[in-house]
């Protein structure tokens, strides 16, 4: 049904923008009433999400809200600047302009009319189309990304998550929205002790006990009663507490188990199922991708990632 409410405000974003950005996704929805009496009005609200280019990414949403007529004028405005005909066809006026269906109607021929807007070369950076979807002028605007279908014979090599920084900053995002972060950062910080070859205590202590292993903690991670009970078992007779000897044969066994479970049920839905990581493949070359299947060589192992 229809909501009557209050207009949002015309602009928004999570910050300024400027420099180049892709458009992610563009959306028409939330209709609403306006006004009342023969001023009464149906609005639609554009969300526009951008990725502005750098690393990491920077997603930006612009929100304007717009109605017929306003749609109808950038329609008009869009004809006269290319030459092509649009295949979406521009819904008539009608005096049943609050009826449920014809809003439906209407919304979903406004975001198809947008969607080509933004994916003809000529109109993209319109500074009309630009003040339309409350974009920045000084914004440069480049087309959607193709999608890269990722068949599922290719095979994707978890050590990549670790290795190329890139891979790991959007693994670490999907965790992050699948509320399951701890686990991989549980393997991280034991990564990087096996690179040292050792850690003070104290740090450790803190770094991972503290933080992961402890019953209670904030982040505790499901480990087995062995890893649980690892701080009794060091030495207090000296600060430094060594990989090899000591760390190795009680974290690796954990390490082990934690990795499992990230390569078999975490990552095969990341690569596979998650719209994100296609979105990051399509900007990727054929030779990145090469380097993060399987069937290319590791030119270093992992260690633990592997």
């Amino acid at each position: 049904m229809m909501k009557e409410q209050q207009p949002v405000e015309a602009f928004s974003s999570k910050n300024s923008s400027s420099g180049v950005c892709r458009i992610f996704s563009l959306v028409v929805g939330d209709p609403m009433k306006e006004g009342k009496g023969l001023g009464a009005k149906t609005t639609y609200l554009i969300q526009t999400e951008v990725v502005k280019s750098g690393f990491p990414e920077t997603r930006i949403v612009y929100n304007s809200r717009k109605r017929y007529s306003d749609f109808k004028l950038l329609h008009d405005e869009c004809r006269k600047l290319t030459s092509s005909d649009f295949k979406t066809i521009f819904p008539p006026k009608s005096f049943k302009k609050f009826n449920e269906k014809l809003i439906a109607e209407r919304k979903e021929a406004f975001q198809h009319l947008l969607l080509e807007f933004v994916d003809n070369p000529v109109l993209l950076n319109n500074q009309n189309l630009k003040l339309f979807l409350s974009i920045p002028a000084q914004t440069h605007l480049v087309p959607p990304s193709k999608h890269k279908d990722i068949p599922s014979s290719v095979k994707f090599k978890f050590s990549s998550v670790l290795k190329n920084e890139e891979m790991k900053y959007t693994f670490k995002q999907f965790l992050i929205e699948e509320h399951n972060i701890e686990p991989f950062e549980f393997l991280e910080s034991c990564f990087q002790i096996q690179k040292q070859g050792s850690i003070l205590i104290e740090e450790f202590d803190r770094l991972v006990i503290q933080e992961f292993v402890e019953h209670g903690s904030s982040r505790e991670i499901n480990i087995d009663n062995r890893t649980r009970n690892l701080k009794n078992t060091l030495s207090t007779q000296t600060d430094l507490v060594m990989w090899n000897g000591q760390l190795e044969s009680v974290l690796q066994p954990a390490t082990n188990a934690v990795k499992l479970h990230l390569k078999t049920d975490s990552f095969p839905r990341f690569v596979y199922n998650w719209p994100t990581f296609k979105q990051f493949l399509s900007s990727k070359s054929d030779a990145f991708i090469a380097s993060i299947t399987k069937g290319s060589p590791d030119s270093q192992q992992a260690l633990i990632f592997v």
